[in-house]
């Protein structure tokens, strides 16, 4: 494989002068450089446009829900003879903070 002896190294210089122009502040360089990188066409594209309006409707939603509203995420235990549970915990500061902490964060 060629990964390691020809793709390394190609990252290695990419990564080194994406480096230097962000430390110089080389706006055009980068801008050249991450657009020709993330050119999207075709099928991808189909895919892209899609990602960007489930997303737009996400934040809408978000944007709309009302305040104060808090969203917790549940954790998910792997029981003793491999069965997954998903815990839930109630939409309040109490509910994150018990969510973290059994996280063992």
């Amino acid at each position: 494989s060629k990964i390691l002896s020809h793709g390394k190294p190609s990252l290695g210089r990419l990564l080194l002068r994406l480096h230097v122009w962000r430390c110089t502040a080389d706006i055009k360089m980068c801008k050249e450089l991450y657009e020709t990188l993330s050119v999207v066409d075709g099928q991808f594209e189909a895919w892209r446009q899609a990602a960007v309006a489930a997303w737009s409707n996400e934040s809408s939603s978000l944007a709309q829900s009302e305040p104060g509203s808090k969203i917790v995420q549940p954790n998910t235990i792997l029981e003793r003879d491999g069965q997954v549970v998903l815990k839930l915990y109630e939409a309040s500061d109490e509910g994150i903070i018990q969510s973290f902490v059994e996280r063992d964060i």
